[in-house]
């Protein structure tokens, strides 16, 4: 649960502008800008809610994350889900440090290969959502991330039902999400999302499921530190080709 929730990295009445761009094409614009961007250090803070009959879990996540062109980098913390994720252009490299394990891939050049180069299967659900969901931009507001004011698009959308088989089967239901996403630079500033997930088959009862995720800071003209896109192992850390839990790519 904890590490699908870490792979899982990451939602005003003013009418929408007549030369407003397709929704779904913006959600696309908004995935790719988190690695093909100009660019820009942010911090994020990200609460899941998970609640069933047996649980009710709340897993807040705070993330750091800094990217230059063919680069990225994002920690995210607190422990026990502290993680670290580094593409230097050639390797990309995640870091678990409750497991003192890491994984290095070769660099991925879209969100979905590096979701599949850390759990095989992901990048199946995210085909599935960009075929499957439905989205509109419903209004134009401007966001206070920091000190700076951004203009963005609010977007609306639907996913009835995605799933995978590895690590374990996992079905997500009734996605209900709003995004904020930057004019602009099309980074997606703030999402909130409602869901169902069940894990384990049918056998299973499901979980409801709210996130929500947002923009504490923003910086769009950073100066990064010279090691700033370098993974060093910290002491005692293993090198392993998956982690506990994930199959084998």
């Amino acid at each position: 649960m904890r590490l699908f929730t870490v792979v899982l990295a990451l939602t005003s009445s003013l009418a929408v502008a007549a030369d407003a761009p397709d929704a779904q094409a913006l959600i696309a614009e908004s995935s790719k800008a988190l690695f093909h961007q100009q660019p820009y250090r942010m911090q994020m803070h990200n609460d899941v809610r998970m609640q069933s009959a047996s649980m009710n879990q709340t897993i807040a996540m705070d993330m750091k994350i800094s990217v230059a062109p063919g680069r990225f980098r994002m920690d995210m913390s607190p422990a026990p889900m502290s993680a670290t994720f580094v593409s230097d252009g050639q390797f990309t490299y995640f870091y678990l440090a409750a497991m003192k394990k890491y994984m290095k891939k070769p660099a991925a050049g879209s969100p979905e290969a590096f979701a599949e180069s850390l759990v095989p299967g992901m990048s199946s659900m995210m085909g599935q959502a960009n075929q499957l969901s439905t989205a509109k931009i419903v209004r134009e507001e401007t966001l206070s991330v920091g000190d700076l004011k951004r203009a963005c698009f609010v977007v609306e959308y639907t996913i009835d039902k995605l799933s995978v088989t590895k690590p374990v089967p996992i079905t997500i239901g009734n996605v209900r999400a709003t995004m904020w996403i930057d004019k602009e630079r099309k980074l997606s500033l703030k999402q909130t999302t409602d869901a169902e997930m069940q894990m384990g088959g049918p056998s299973t009862a499901p979980m409801k499921m709210h996130q929500e995720t947002a923009v504490t800071s923003l910086d769009l003209a950073p100066a990064f530190a010279a090691d700033e896109f370098t993974f060093t192992p910290p002491d005692g850390a293993e090198q392993v080709d998956s982690l506990p839990g994930m199959p084998q790519s």
